[in-house]
């Protein structure tokens, strides 16, 4: 299933495994349980990272929502009677600063700067919700597209595209990102969901753009020999779900003594010797 209007509140509440949640899993079963499983786990509040992310994701891809934002007047005082009004007034808005919202319009400008994203975001759908079940695993799994375009304007090719902020865009540096936060995985895990709804993806990108100035934009899009792996890698984390769900057991790093050793850069070799002159 694929439902375009679904509000994001009513999507983060399903039942279904998402991305985000398979990430926690690789972290540990653990961490899994205690974010997402866990009867008294606390509401995680969004960082100052986070509402940045969700402010682009707004005014890049669904400007008709900017009207839940509200721009603070520079050098209003909350702890007057004057800056409490305006804050009670306005306390159904997202309040941001002037600062922000600059920002995220110097971000979409270097965005759309880039032929092939500015060509994407010329048409398409934005934060489509996608519901399939894993035909491996038996698992039900959801995911959510920053963008979907159609190449064509018809047919079942598609493009999507996820915006991603960054200190660095550069493609190493891009590329240990992909590692620390599974972004391959998430370009599987997207991938599989849409191509279950018939899609044929021809092209996952990644629309990244710098966090602070000089705002520096790129597309990349994942070699096959990491898509490859990113399947493998999705693969074993849903099994290790339904192996955990199963039994109701979320082990963090195993039962009993874990044996450990230097990492692997930090082991001398066997003829290594340490000499004083």
């Amino acid at each position: 299933m694929i439902d375009y209007s679904m509000p994001a509140s009513t999507y983060h509440a399903r039942h279904e495994i998402s991305n985000s949640q398979i990430s926690d899993l690789a972290k540990s079963p653990r961490h899994f349980w205690c974010k997402h499983r866990d009867p008294s786990r606390r509401v995680i509040e969004p960082t100052p990272a986070m509402r940045a992310g969700t402010l682009l994701h707004t005014y890049a891809l669904e400007p008709q929502n900017m009207s839940e934002y509200i721009i603070r007047p520079e050098g209003l005082d909350g702890r007057t009677k004057a800056g409490k009004e305006w804050l009670a007034a306005h306390s159904s808005k997202q309040i941001i600063s002037a600062d922000a919202i600059d920002t995220a319009s110097l971000q979409v400008a270097a965005l759309r700067e880039v032929d092939v994203i500015a060509d994407a975001l010329k048409s398409g759908r934005a934060e489509a919700s996608v519901f399939w079940r894993d035909e491996d695993s038996g698992i039900d799994c959801r995911a959510r597209p920053d963008w979907l375009h159609r190449p064509t304007g018809k047919g079942r090719d598609i493009i999507a595209l996820d915006l991603k902020t960054t200190a660095d865009a550069a493609p190493d540096a891009f590329s240990r990102s992909v590692h620390t936060y599974g972004y391959h995985r998430q370009a599987a895990h997207y991938t599989a969901g849409l191509e279950a709804e018939g899609f044929n993806v021809i092209a996952f990108v990644f629309a990244v753009v710098t966090s602070a100035p000089p705002f520096v934009a790129v597309a990349y899009v994942l070699d096959d020999a990491t898509i490859s792996q990113a399947e493998q890698e999705r693969a074993e984390l849903l099994e290790l779900y339904a192996r955990c769900n199963a039994t109701n057991e979320w082990p963090a790093y195993g039962q009993g003594y874990q044996v450990i050793g230097l990492p692997a850069w930090a082991r001398r070799a066997d003829e290594l010797e340490v000499g004083y002159v």
